[in-house]
């Protein structure tokens, strides 16, 4: 597979030494593009008409060139982007060390601290691409008609039932099977989806908003959430992301 690697750093030094870095070990397997400013990568991906990113290695803290205060807009940036993208992957840097704690405000797989250490550059690479392909390999089988057809479950956004008819809704597309929600959630590996509603369940990797009559997910769908259930439903939802309520 060929990902797509995004680096983005306001210091021009660091934004090359992380470029040759992940240059020497990944340029064979990955596309490489950096960005020397949040605004430029911004207005890159705003339109959708760039190629979907699969690791971003993002800079935590940004000077303001008029007050010159440092703050985490890394972070926020890297929220926007993986509301867009609900499968990236992002390690963080920063020289900042107190500001380690905000990187939970988003979803990384890995902090690098600056000065940068190569090696410790390449393991928080590796660890994105091991997560990725560890995805990649989760698949389900569905029999549609006569055909079977294999879907990668992170492609998968949600499951509703409507009408006793099952639908399973993917990042691509929309699949429909004659059967029960509950037989539905049987074909689906254990410990991934959420019942959230007597007719929704959801892929919790896909989950960006959990709020208390909804649930919104990357992609924009916002569904809803029945009262008797968002109790045990978020609860589910914590464990997965392995904190506690």
């Amino acid at each position: 597979m060929n990902y797509k690697i995004v680096i983005c750093d306001d210091n021009e030094d660091i934004l090359k030494q992380l470029t040759e870095f992940i240059s020497e070990d990944f340029s064979e397997r990955a596309e490489i593009v950096s960005y020397g400013s949040l605004d430029e990568l911004k207005i890159a991906f705003e339109g959708g008409h760039v190629r979907q990113p699969d690791i971003l290695i993002m800079d935590i803290s940004w000077e303001d060139r008029e007050t010159g205060q440092v703050d985490a807009k890394g972070i926020e940036i890297t929220g926007w982007l993986q509301k867009k993208y609900p499968l990236l992957k992002c390690v963080f840097s920063t020289g900042f060390i107190r500001m380690a704690p905000e990187i939970f405000r988003a979803k990384p797989t890995a902090l690098v601290l600056k000065p940068l250490n190569k090696e410790k550059v390449t393991e928080a690479v590796e660890k994105c691409i091991s997560e990725i392909e560890e995805e990649n390999a989760e698949t389900v089988v569905l029999q549609i008609g006569g055909e079977l057809v294999t879907l990668r479950l992170c492609d998968v956004l949600y499951l509703e039932s409507v009408n006793h008819e099952l639908h399973i809704i993917t990042i691509q597309n929309e699949y429909k099977l004659w059967m029960k929600m509950d037989d539905g959630l049987k074909l689906m590996p254990e410990g991934h989806f959420v019942r959230i509603h007597q007719s929704y369940a959801v892929n919790m990797a896909h989950i960006n908003s959990f709020r208390p009559t909804n649930v919104l997910l990357g992609d924009g769908s916002c569904l809803p959430i029945s009262k008797k259930r968002y109790k045990d439903a978020k609860q589910q939802y914590l464990k997965m992301l392995g904190t506690k309520d």
